[in-house]
């Protein structure tokens, strides 16, 4: 992470993996890093290095809008835990990144601290997020076809945390490798839901997730926001 600042003027660029996501303005505008040189030709540069996870969290929250958080520090962890909480937890000057309910980098708040947490936008789009797991389970399924009888069986076992995968509900169903979700739900429901049944399903299996052909999927970005960057 590159950060510009020139007498109140700034601007951070944001690298993952050696590919520039981009770059934004002290005035939440997005701008290229040749034209912040121009514009800033005097300004002290820091450069910070970011793990991968980390980096697209701070990328993706750039523009998030916050949200005040009723409980205080520590009561908001176990909160954020069962939310599986991806972004930015804020407590005055302190600033810790989530993803999937685990601190991945930073200084979490004092005990008592008042927060705000900000999340990426693409988080919340429940459509992309049910097709990008329906893609996951597809090619997981034609790697082991007996994903789907294992999967019935760990979504019974975890019914009792993540209601929406009672199967008696109909909400949630694999059948053939092919997903099927239907009901009212949210993002914060499904996905928490669809992870811990997925990577038990895996482990049932014996089955490793670097081992999967998934090199497609782990380019997109709903990869990180589904949680499987920690699984």
């Amino acid at each position: 992470m590159l950060d510009l600042h020139d007498q109140g003027r700034w601007a951070r660029f944001v690298w993952v993996r050696g590919e520039l996501r981009g770059g934004v303005s002290a005035g939440g505008q997005e701008v290229p890093l040749d034209t912040a040189m121009r514009a800033l030709p005097r300004a002290e540069l820091s450069l910070t290095g970011l793990d991968a996870a980390l980096a697209e969290q701070v990328w993706r929250c750039r523009n998030a809008p916050p949200q005040a958080r009723e409980l205080p520090w520590p009561a908001l962890r176990d909160r954020l835990r069962a939310e599986y909480f991806s972004g930015m937890l804020v407590s005055g000057a302190v600033c810790s990144t989530w993803e999937a309910g685990r601190v991945i980098g930073g200084g979490l708040p004092l005990n008592g601290g008042r927060c705000v947490t900000l999340s990426p936008s693409d988080l919340l789009d429940l459509g992309s997020l049910v097709a990008f797991w329906r893609e996951l389970l597809a090619v997981t399924w034609r790697a082991n076809p007996g994903l789907g009888e294992v999967w019935a069986q760990v979504c019974v076992q975890l019914a009792a945390d993540h209601p929406v995968l009672d199967p008696f509900a109909h909400e949630v169903g694999l059948r053939g490798g092919v997903l099927s979700v239907s009901g009212d739900m949210t993002v914060g429901e499904l996905r928490p839901a669809l992870l811990s049944a997925y990577t038990l399903s895996l482990r049932r299996l014996g089955l490793r997730l670097q081992e999967l052909p998934l090199s497609e999927l782990r380019t997109q970005d709903l990869w990180l926001a589904a949680g499987l960057e920690s699984a």
